[in-house]
Parts: C-alpha cells; sequence; structure tokens
C-alpha cells in the first residue's frame, strides 16, 4: 500500500485577494507585484537554486508591466557554500530594475509566505515527496517543478493543475511564469485545479485513516 505525505487543508488553503494583499503589506512587498517563491535550503547540489541566476536574467531581460519578486524561503548563510549562491543570485537581481530578491533565511511560518506568493518554482533535480510543492498547491499556488521521474508525474498533471520542466529548461520555467502572468483565466484555472489534486489525494485526514488501517491491519 503507498501511503503519500498528507497536508493540512485548513491551514494551506487559498486566500482572498484582499488577505493577500494584507499580508504583502505586512511584509513590505507590493500589492501588484509578481511574487516566485522558492521553499528549501539555498544550495547548487540537488536543490539547484543556482539556476535561478539564469531565470532572474531572462525574467530581468522581458520588461514586464509588473515588477517580479523572488522569495527564497530557507537557509542561505549556514556554509560557504550557502553564501555563494546567495551572493551570485543577488548580484545578478542588481542588474534589473523590475526584479527584487529577497533571502528570508529559514521561516516558522512559511504558510504566510506561500499565500502572500503567485507561483512556485522548484528547480531540485533528486527530491522524496515535496512537502513545498503540495502545500503550495493546496493554496492554489501554481508550481513549476523540474522533472523528476516517478515524483513530478504523481503529483502535478502538467499543464492541468500545475507545470513541469524537463532537464531545468530555463526557458519553459519563463514560458510558464509568463503565460500566467498573461492569462488570468489560465491562472484561476490552475490554481484551482491545484487545490482540487490536492484535497483528492493529499488530505492530511484521509492519509491518518490509511496509516490507522494500516496498523490495525497489523495488529489484527
Amino acid at each position: 500500500t503507498l501511503i503519500t505525505n498528507g497536508v493540512d487543508l485548513k491551514n494551506f488553503k487559498p486566500i482572498n485577494t484582499d488577505i493577500k494583499n494584507v499580508l504583502r503589506n505586512n511584509h513590505n512587498f507590493q500589492k501588484y507585484e509578481l511574487i516566485l517563491i522558492n521553499i528549501g535550503a539555498v544550495i547548487a547540489e540537488r536543490k539547484r537554486v543556482d539556476l535561478f541566476e539564469g531565470l532572474i536574467e531572462i525574467l530581468g531581460k522581458n520588461y514586464f508591466k509588473k515588477k517580479i519578486r523572488f522569495i527564497f524561503a530557507g537557509n542561505y548563510d549556514r556554509t560557504n557554500k550557502h553564501r555563494e549562491v546567495y551572493d551570485k543570485i543577488l548580484s545578478v537581481g542588481e542588474n534589473y530594475s523590475n526584479i527584487s530578491i529577497n533571502f528570508l533565511g529559514h521561516v516558522s511560518d512559511v504558510n504566510t509566505f506561500i499565500k502572500l506568493s503567485d507561483i512556485g518554482i522548484f528547480m531540485s533535480e533528486r527530491e522524496g515527496l515535496p512537502n513545498a510543492v503540495i502545500e503550495c498547491m493546496a493554496c492554489g499556488v501554481p508550481v513549476v517543478h523540474n522533472r523528476i521521474n516517478g515524483i513530478t508525474d504523481f503529483i502535478i498533471e502538467h499543464n492541468v493543475d500545475s507545470f513541469i520542466a524537463n532537464n531545468n529548461d530555463l526557458q519553459t520555467y519563463a514560458d510558464k511564469i509568463i503565460s500566467l502572468i498573461k492569462n488570468k483565466e489560465l491562472y484561476n484555472t490552475v490554481s484551482l485545479n491545484a487545490r482540487n489534486k490536492i484535497i483528492s489525494k493529499f488530505n492530511a485526514k484521509n492519509i491518518f485513516k490509511k496509516y490507522k488501517e494500516l496498523y490495525e491491519g497489523l495488529f489484527r
């Protein structure tokens, strides 16, 4: 029996625009900017956060009416390797007036930062079943994730409830972000589908029941 990770759907849920704007204001983020979130340690190995340098350059060169803010929720100063990636990303971002970058470090209230964001961006090359992706989708935040065989396909239906990039192709990330910026109807549809996917497949209450049934079966 395969029993997956579950998410608390009462805590991780979509919010309306007014509440989102209040959360943004509380953290000194702008109302109308596009916020892209990455959750996890800021490292090149496995998480491939170093690839954000290229994505920032692509989005920085294509000027949009909206400003774009990248927020990184995860340790970025634990080692020299962390700091090296951090410094390079900040340095690239400084070249573009429409790009802002925030490194939050470890956050205890990741829920809040997911809810005030528009899109989750994940470039990991190896993962188990990533909670951060499931939590984003539960909040109705569409995700673009690098393909990890057996993992991303299990969570994401490409072009339906989020998006998958093959071999960390940066242009794919940029294209999906741009299409979601330009097409509000597409964004709303993907957002709703993402939430419904998590309700049907990753509801923590249902997962708990499966574990309970499994343990009860072991002691019969």
